[in-house]
């Protein structure tokens, strides 16, 4: 190694003192395309490219490297000529006509991942600068495309993709500060029912969702690969009261957090008769989503409620059929309950499906209490919160803040 660094340090000594040395990785040009090379010389040479009706030239007063742009030569020919007092080069290097073009698109424009694709003519290998503001990256093109990224803040910044002195396109690029767009939340539920929440961002994201109040509290996180992502608290039994939803986002160096209200509200449970010839009624039951509702005639069935809190049932019966909410009981015990008619603890209904009335006896517990008209499973609400502008847009008080 000590030999090979002497041997460079007498050539160097040897060029500065005898001789012009030029380095030219290759004499083909595409029009638009930069000729670099590296000139060593003992100073105060002269370089020239010609042909019948172009003339080029320069000075050099040490040794550097060039960088000489094509894109205002025709095609053809030239003669590239560098000399000295001591010594000179003489090549012939050729300028191929070509007009290049690049298209981008922006995959990502989030404060700490703008990703550039573009498409170009160029062929593969060659390289492409692409310049955001002042920060500059290079690129080599690849089957006809190439693919960049910077991490940059947010703010406007001025897109340029160039090739040697050509800049072959150029646009304005918004990067955003990453942010929560929307989130959709129940802003009511009744106790059992389940909490379904879809967040939508602007960049793929991890977040984390706290469920609370003064004396509870459930978490869930999870990541997502997309723009929108669901969170699903199921068999949820909270306690009727004020809740909160508590959303926090991240993707890579960024956050934002929301804040959501909720309310759970008691359940309710109530029966209408439809029809009943004698034998076989049928009933419309309307109950909290999710919940478990048992149905005892001649027979006994058991639903579960969905979305719309409606069930319609046919079961065979006689003058009394008992409507009973499991609630969050576990089966085995509620299996109990049915073989000793024990219902007191639950809410329940007993109704004669003579009268074709959804009159409630006087064992009904509290929370089974509401009529038929302006039922309260009707009316549980959602929200959409909105984000426009950094404005969020709801009829809701909102928290947010800055993490």
């Amino acid at each position: 190694m000590k030999r090979v660094a002497l041997a460079m340090f007498m050539l160097l000594m040897v060029v500065k003192a005898n001789a012009v040395i030029v380095e030219l990785n290759k004499y083909e040009f595409l029009q638009g395309e930069n000729i670099t090379l590296k000139i060593y010389t003992s100073g105060n040479a002269s370089l020239s490219i010609v042909n019948d009706t172009t003339v080029l030239s320069m000075n050099i007063e040490k040794s550097k490297t060039l960088e000489i742009p094509t894109s205002k030569l025709s095609p053809g020919i030239y003669k590239l000529y560098i000399a000295d007092r001591t010594s000179e080069f003489l090549k012939d290097i050729k300028i191929k006509s070509f007009k290049a073009h690049a298209d981008v698109s922006i995959k990502s424009k989030i404060s700490g991942k703008v990703v550039v694709l573009g498409e170009t003519n160029i062929p593969n290998g060659y390289k492409l600068k692409i310049r955001l503001n002042s920060v500059e990256k290079e690129v080599e093109v690849n089957d006809g495309k190439f693919e960049v990224s910077f991490d940059v803040p947010e703010g406007i910044y001025n897109l340029k993709v160039i090739f040697g002195s050509l800049v072959l396109n150029e646009t304005k690029v918004y990067v955003e500060k990453f942010k929560i767009e929307s989130v959709k939340a129940p802003s009511e539920i009744y106790v059992g029912e389940p909490i379904t929440i879809i967040i939508k961002t602007n960049a793929e994201f991890f977040t984390r969702v706290v469920l609370q109040n003064e004396s509870y509290m459930l978490e869930k996180t999870a990541r997502f690969s997309s723009l929108t992502g669901e969170i699903e608290f199921d068999d949820l039994w909270l306690k009727p009261g004020d809740y909160s939803i508590s959303i926090a986002v991240n993707n890579s160096k960024n956050s934002d957090y929301l804040k959501l209200p909720l309310e759970v509200q008691k359940s309710f449970l109530d029966v209408k008769v439809e029809s009943f010839d004698g034998k076989k009624a049928k009933l419309v039951i309307f109950a909290p989503s999710n919940h478990r509702i048992w149905v005892i005639g001649y027979e006994t069935k058991k639903i579960v409620m969905g979305e719309d809190r409606k069930r319609v049932v046919d079961i065979a019966a006689n003058n009394s059929i008992n409507v009973v909410d499991q609630m969050n009981l576990a089966e085995r015990d509620m299996l109990k309950k049915l073989e000793s008619n024990d219902f007191e603890s639950l809410p329940h209904l007993t109704i004669n499906p003579k009268e074709k009335s959804n009159e409630k006896t006087s064992e009904m517990s509290e929370t089974s209490k509401s009529d038929t008209k302006g039922l309260p499973g009707l009316f549980a609400g959602s929200i959409t919160i909105a984000v426009i502008g950094g404005i969020l847009v709801a009829l809701f008080f909102i928290l947010r803040r800055e993490v």
